[in-house]
């Protein structure tokens, strides 16, 4: 079967910042102003770069934008052990209330109680740039994260220590079930925002 170019499986790649300059017929520079709103650019070609982003469906990519300027992702990892558990999915939903406050998006996943997916989890967040973790233990070794926490990846565990590594952790009230836990994810925020922000 022969293939567009560009094309995957009939879906076109999304648009760059040289297709908008392109379609509106200014330089990659002044697109750049317009979409970052920096000053130099005449109202008349903003309004052509503005609609043209519009027509085009363009999006700015603003985490490799913030990580150029050495800026922070707004992203934080949560690695939980089960998210259908209804004492995670507590957690889960109200670290989400607490980082959608400040502006922060919480990404979730489940380890399923497996060490070895824990450790899988947390480097494919790392390597996304994440500004902190969020991690329900599942494994009782964590010496693999010492990298990302000498590196100064912010990381707190919840309900229970990790394990053979010194970090920081937050203890919940299992008894009190799934109100205790979303009373808890304000603490759990505070702690990733404040325990390493340096």
């Amino acid at each position: 079967m022969a293939h567009t170019a560009g094309r995957t499986n009939g879906t076109k790649p999304r648009p760059a910042m040289s297709d908008v300059a392109a379609a509106a017929g200014v330089s990659l520079k002044t697109v750049s102003r317009v979409v970052n709103e920096e000053p130099g650019v005449r109202r008349e070609t903003a309004e052509i770069v503005h609609r043209t982003i519009s027509q085009l469906g363009f999006r700015r990519n603003d985490l490799a934008r913030a990580l150029r300027h050495g800026r922070r992702s707004g992203l934080f990892g949560l690695v939980i052990e089960d998210v259908s558990n209804p004492f995670h999915s507590a957690i889960a939903r109200g670290v989400e209330e607490v980082t959608r406050r400040r502006g922060m998006l919480a990404i979730a996943a489940s380890s399923d109680e497996g060490g070895e997916l824990e450790r899988d989890l947390v480097r494919l967040f790392c390597e996304r740039r994440v500004d902190g973790l969020l991690i329900v233990p599942a494994s009782d070794d964590h010496g693999y994260m010492l990298p990302e926490l000498r590196s100064g990846t912010r990381v707190v565990f919840i309900d229970r220590p990790p394990g053979k590594i010194d970090a920081d952790v937050v203890l919940l009230d299992n008894v009190g079930g799934a109100p205790a836990s979303r009373s808890s994810a304000s603490t759990i925020s505070s702690s990733v925002r404040c325990s390493r922000c340096g």
